[in-house]
């Protein structure tokens, strides 16, 4: 789905990550600096830093997973480098992913090529500060203390607590 998106756009495709096993059908895990489609350059797995840069210097990160991702870390720190994402339209992205602010959700290629053409208008710093607010280490440890702290109120009061 990137690479077709990539090639409706003729824009180049930068793939990080572990790459596809060997063991699954249908899936050949690519040496690094191969490419499987024009204009997809597969970098391989990166270290935090290099994935900063690349994620922090992209027009768009585009996360268009068949998998029903529970959360997608990738599409958070992405937008905590102010770099709008572009996923599909289930999983956690419709938590994590403000449509048209931070981002778009979609589920067919028109939908994702709209929405590439529309990313570079959104406000990076926006989309930095809301998953800065939402999801760094700081704020995430708060939201569960304040979860474990409500915990406490099934061995005291319970529904009828007023602390």
């Amino acid at each position: 789905t990137a690479a077709q998106v990539a090639a409706a756009l003729g824009m180049k495709l930068i793939v990080a990550g572990p790459g596809a096993t060997e063991w699954a059908d249908g899936y050949v895990k690519y040496p690094e600096g191969s490419a499987s489609a024009p204009g997809l350059e597969y970098v391989g797995a990166v270290d935090a830093q290099t994935r900063s840069e690349l994620m922090g210097g992209a027009a768009v990160t585009l996360v268009p997973t068949v998998y029903a991702e529970p959360f997608g870390g990738v599409a958070v720190e992405s937008m905590m480098c102010g770099t709008p994402v572009v996923a599909t339209d289930f999983g956690g992205f419709v938590e994590t992913i403000e449509q048209g602010k931070t981002g778009f959700r979609c589920r067919y290629l028109g939908e994702f090529v709209d929405a590439i053409r529309k990313s570079p208008a959104l406000d990076s710093e926006y989309i930095r500060k809301r998953a800065v607010e939402n999801y760094s280490i700081q704020n995430v440890k708060r939201a569960y203390q304040r979860y474990f702290d409500r915990l406490t109120l099934l061995w005291n009061g319970g529904w009828n607590s007023l602390d």
